[in-house]
């Protein structure tokens, strides 16, 4: 009886599990779907529609830490007959916490008016809840990317010297390898790898993230860890552990 106890409970979580994967992929996709519409308001120039989609405590945040309510981000705009405004979103990631949900993504604009275009790239976070059935944006957090950063090529030896654990906080971790000539990194909460491209012999970026890492090295010529430099933020020093 015991066993059979045991393994009706071990289906019944199997079976709410299954359940679990399906309402968060559901929900996944009513929120890309949410993120397209309130996009296509914002394209044609349709305040009022997008406004219709956040809810009436909405705050807009951008990289300096300017705050805009709702009014203010949507105020009526009309533009002109030359105007246009075309948007790109890629990169997408969701977390879904029951009926709340929080959306990271790089939203690439182009606006043209005339012979005149403008391009820019933000990383947008956005935090939704759901209301009567229906997903709605409660603030939104963006920061302006720098424009495309060139890389310069340094030999190998420098590069090698970067290699190692480096120590962010008491439960994250960041992994410098070398593959292909290229200096990669991978976050210990993370399958990800992402490459670190040199802008001088101990100052690096990464594509599509703002932000510069600086390797350090003390008077003996030691690397002592690196300096992940932003502008929102105050630089953070995260020590090399081995």
């Amino acid at each position: 009886m015991k066993k059979i106890t045991i393994s009706f409970f071990l289906i019944l979580a199997g079976i709410t599990a299954a359940f679990g994967q399906m309402h968060n992929s559901n929900a996944e996709q009513e929120l890309m779907r949410f993120n397209r519409e309130i996009t296509d308001a914002l394209e044609r120039f349709d305040f009022a529609a997008a406004k219709k989609m956040t809810t009436e405590e909405y705050v807009e945040i951008d990289e300096t830490g300017k705050v805009a309510t709702r009014e203010e981000a949507f105020k009526p705009y009309k533009p002109a007959a030359d105007e246009k405004y075309k948007a790109d979103i890629s990169e997408t990631k969701i977390h879904i916490f029951g009926e709340t949900a929080v959306m990271n993504y790089l939203f690439q604009n182009h606006y043209m008016k005339g012979a005149y275009v403008e391009e820019d790239r933000y990383q947008v976070s956005d935090f939704l809840v759901k209301r009567d059935g229906r997903w709605l944006l409660v603030s939104e957090h963006y920061s302006k990317l720098p424009k495309e950063r060139k890389s310069i090529k340094i030999d190998l030896k420098t590069l090698e010297r970067y290699i190692g654990h480096y120590q962010i906080n008491a439960d994250r971790t960041a992994v410098v390898t070398l593959e292909n000539d290229k200096l990669m990194v991978k976050y210990s909460d993370s399958e990800e790898k992402r490459e670190l491209m040199p802008i001088s012999e101990n100052l690096f970026f990464m594509k599509d993230v703002a932000g510069t890492y600086k390797f350090e090295i003390d008077e003996k010529g030691k690397i002592t860890g690196y300096t992940r430099n932003t502008c929102e933020n105050e630089p953070e020093f995260r020590r090399k552990i081995k």
